[in-house]
């Protein structure tokens, strides 16, 4: 990487390989990266704006620290450059890349889904696991009718997501139209009764275990035709690829939120289990697994709550007058659903998970709707803003303190 001046805007091509699928690139790329790092100091330093390099480089690493499957020389070499001149990048300046679908019929969804079917398939040299890819590939393109334009088995939508679709992965594609494939009785399980909750039993005792079991189960349990065809294809894989599985988990919610409330109180309960246990932990004292699945949860939830944000904007777009709005069912029953998770519990949770804003965000809501027991939550209050680093919060909440601290609380007030 060479350095660059401040109109010089590097092409795509020169971030994709921090990103690729297969490990050896991402390493050597990720290795050129950190010996680079006078060229990103310039970059965050040369201007009041941070360039927007900078910004995709940094989502680079971090998507990168977001694989739970890595290998450990990635890992390793991830962290190096965590350490770097990246740190210099606030949270702020990151770009939102990852979507909103409000349902499984969009083109981005279908153009994002066939993607991420085609990284699981490069990413694995197990025949098995490419074998699950291919097969999953062959299905989606096959329901959605993703073909070229004017082939007699195209559809519209799919024919207009063909066309998103890179060279090469049309040509992972182009063998599949012409093939079939059967699920083995191995790959092609019936469905199992699952404890509930999943988490802490034996189906659960890892990270990848608890999102596969609770995942599988709610494809299971989908009633509505294409959502039922498309996720049961994706089944085989999402349990052999742990990435895929986190990427279709949010979707797979959806789906059944949005088609019934009759299995709300089963998925609430499988999401307190989890926040019921790390709360009964210390912050220091909680398991790495615990954690993992926690912040999985967390950002499943964020993601359902920006997707009810979107459909209300959706479905009070063009609409005039004064009268009251009233939810489509499906907006209903997201927001329902959302309601039956405490905001206490969700601050104490995302605290414990080190997602301090969050916390932060969450304990306000809660006070604004129970004011008398701000009393209760001051120490917690202060607790999140010494980890957020924000001393104005601290002598805020000394200063509406009525009580005398206790000794704890006047340590935490000077730190």
């Amino acid at each position: 990487m060479r350095v660059l001046n401040e109109s010089e805007r590097p092409p795509p091509a020169t971030l994709q390989p921090a990103g690729h699928e297969s490990v050896e690139v991402r390493v050597n790329a990720l290795h050129r990266l950190h010996y680079n790092q006078l060229a990103i100091h310039l970059l965050t330093t040369q201007s009041d704006n941070v360039h927007t390099t900078i910004s995709e480089l940094f989502t680079v690493i971090l998507s990168e620290c977001c694989e739970v499957e890595e290998e450990e020389e990635v890992q390793l070499t991830v962290s190096e450059c965590v350490s770097g001149e990246c740190r210099e990048v606030e949270e702020e300046e990151e770009e939102v890349l990852n979507e909103i679908h409000l349902n499984i019929e969009s083109e981005l969804f279908i153009v994002q889904l066939v993607t991420e079917l085609g990284r699981a398939f490069l990413a694995d040299t197990d025949a098995n696991t490419q074998t699950c890819a291919s097969y999953a590939m062959l299905e989606v393109t096959r329901l959605y009718g993703i073909r070229e334009s004017g082939s007699g088995e195209a559809t519209p939508i799919g024919s207009q997501a063909w066309e998103k679709l890179s060279y090469h992965l049309q040509e992972m594609i182009y063998p599949l139209l012409t093939s079939k494939y059967t699920l083995s009785t191995g790959n092609n399980r019936s469905s199992v009764t699952l404890p509930s909750p999943i988490f802490g039993s034996d189906k659960a005792k890892t990270f990848q275990q608890w999102l596969t079991s609770w995942e599988c189960s709610l494809v299971d349990l989908l009633q509505g035709e294409r959502a039922s065809q498309v996720f049961s294809a994706c089944k085989p894989i999402l349990r052999r690829d742990t990435t895929t599985a986190i990427y279709l988990l949010p979707s797979i919610l959806i789906c059944m939120l949005c088609e019934t409330s009759d299995h709300h109180h089963q998925i609430t309960t499988q999401v307190l289990s989890v926040m019921n246990q790390l709360q009964e932990k210390d912050k220091d004292e909680a398991a790495l697994s615990i954690i993992s699945i926690e912040i999985k949860q967390l950002a499943v939830l964020d993601y359902l709550s920006k997707w009810s944000q979107k459909k209300r904007q959706a479905e009070t777009q063009g609409k005039k007058g004064r009268a009251a709005f009233v939810p489509s069912t499906q907006l209903h029953q997201v927001m329902s659903f959302l309601e039956k998770i405490p905001a206490d519990i969700l601050a104490h949770t995302s605290y414990k998970s080190h997602a301090y804003s969050p916390a932060l965000m969450h304990i306000e809501a809660y006070i604004k709707d129970n004011p008398l027991q701000v009393k209760e939550h001051l120490c917690f209050l202060q607790c999140i803003y010494v980890s957020l680093d924000e001393p104005d919060g601290v002598a805020g909440v000394v200063a509406v303190r009525q009580d005398e601290p206790t000794l704890d609380q006047q340590v935490i007030q000077y730190l």
